[in-house]
């Protein structure tokens, strides 16, 4: 029916391209928690013999949220296209579940954060302890000493808490094979340094993305209840067009005026046409 093919209102159509553009920003950033957090999650594995299991789970989760993210959004794209009102609210649940996700793991990473010298003194000693008994431990003393310029865990002094001669990694200055001076500062402040700088820059991202991601949810809902208006208008003025149809009366520019928007309107014989109804009148025939 000719009816059923009105195109949407200029309302509906621009409510459907804020929509997408929100969409768009919304996939954004969802690619960005992916690159945050494979960015730190990479840092924390290349010292991974110095942090402890549960330092990885926040970079992880955002990973995963990056993902359902990506994955809420192409549902938000169908809501759009489609003008589906609710598919439309339950992208505004899906967004909100995930604002609270995020706003958990950037509180739990901000926790973690405060945790991170405790934990590197803990780990920093006993891998210390491990030097001369274990060759993969050995390895990873000395690349991390190379690495960062530092010896031992706040000097060379902690090789001598546990009976060890600072290695070779520990050198500063050769002189014909012999180490003539060792680096004086310690590995522990460089470390936290830089788990302490990829941990704040994991939080703020996830905490800045998640107040952003509020303001859509905020956002999508009242575009939601707009488009429901709108959809309720669309219908109350087929409902007046058929009426008037049915009546016999059907006055195309009075039932324009139920919702102006619709100013291209099928003609009466149009109408009737696609339909295959005949108008009813209230008219007698004529007595031949």
């Amino acid at each position: 029916m000719v009816l059923e093919t009105l195109e949407p209102t200029v309302g509906m159509k621009c409510i459907q391209h804020i929509l997408l553009a929100f969409n768009a920003i919304f996939t954004f950033t969802g690619v960005i928690l992916i690159s945050v957090g494979s960015t730190v999650n990479n840092i924390f594995t290349d010292y991974a013999a110095f942090v402890e299991d549960r330092f990885f789970s926040p970079s992880i989760v955002i990973i995963s949220i990056g993902v359902l993210v990506l994955v809420i959004a192409l549902f938000g794209c169908y809501g759009a296209f489609k003008l589906s009102v609710a598919a439309i609210m339950v992208y505004c649940i899906l967004l909100a579940a995930v604002f609270l996700m995020e706003a958990v793991v950037g509180i739990a990473g901000y926790i973690l954060e405060d945790q991170i010298a405790d934990m590197l003194v803990k780990t920093m000693n006993q891998t210390l302890q491990d030097y001369e008994s274990d060759p993969v431990t050995a390895y990873t003393v000395d690349a991390l000493q190379y690495e960062l310029h530092c010896c031992g865990i706040r000097g060379p002094q902690d090789w001598m808490s546990v009976d060890i001669l600072p290695p070779f990694s520990c050198c500063a200055y050769f002189d014909r094979g012999i180490c003539i001076a060792v680096k004086r500062m310690g590995c522990l402040p460089q470390l936290e340094y830089l788990l302490d700088q990829s941990s704040l820059l994991l939080t703020s991202t996830v905490l800045m993305i998640a107040l952003m991601q509020l303001l859509g949810v905020v956002f999508a809902f009242k575009l939601g209840r707009q488009l429901r208006k709108q959809k309720s208008l669309r219908d109350r003025f087929k409902w007046e067009v058929k009426e008037s149809i049915i009546s016999g009366h059907f006055d195309v520019q009075k039932v324009a005026t139920v919702d102006p928007e619709y100013s291209r309107l099928p003609s009466y014989s149009e109408l009737f046409s696609a339909t295959n109804e005949v108008p009813v009148t209230n008219e007698k025939p004529e007595n031949k």
